[in-house]
C-alpha cells in the first residue's frame, strides 16, 4: 500500500501518496467539527474518531461518508479482526462496541478510568 492516512487537530483526515514526490495530500476529508483523535484503515474504508463525539466511515469506493454520533468525545477506535465491529473509547471512560454496518451499539464496557487515549486491539 502506498497511501498514508493521517488525522489531525486541524479537524481533517488526509490521504498521502507515498510514491509521489508531491507534498500535497491526494484527498482531504474535513467533515469533523473538532480534532481527529484516531484513524483506522481497512481495505477501501477509512474510519475516524473525533473529539466532536462522532465516528465517521469514509467509503472510498462509493465516495460516501457515514457518521455515527456517540455523544461523548471519542479518544480512540479500532476495528475487530473480522471487520464487522468497531471498538470506541470515549472520555467518559466507557468502551463501546458498535456494529460497523448499522452503527448500532452492541455492548458497552465500564470499569476503566480514562487515563490513556489509546486502546490496543487484537
Amino acid at each position: 500500500a502506498s497511501v498514508l492516512v493521517s488525522g489531525s487537530y486541524d479537524t481533517s483526515v488526509r490521504c498521502w501518496d507515498c510514491r509521489s514526490r508531491n507534498i500535497s495530500p491526494v484527498q482531504v476529508m474535513s467533515e469533523s467539527a473538532d480534532s481527529i483523535s484516531s484513524v483506522a484503515v481497512r481495505e477501501h474504508e477509512i474510519f475516524s474518531a473525533s473529539v466532536d463525539g462522532t465516528v465517521r466511515c469514509y467509503d472510498l469506493r462509493k465516495g460516501s461518508v457515514t457518521s455515527d454520533v456517540v455523544g461523548v468525545p471519542v479518544t480512540h477506535l479500532c476495528l475487530s479482526r473480522d471487520g464487522h465491529c468497531v471498538l470506541i473509547a470515549g472520555l467518559d471512560s466507557r468502551l463501546r462496541l458498535m456494529d460497523k454496518a448499522t452503527g448500532q451499539a452492541l455492548n458497552e464496557y465500564t470499569g476503566h478510568v480514562n487515563e490513556s487515549t489509546k486502546i490496543p486491539c487484537s
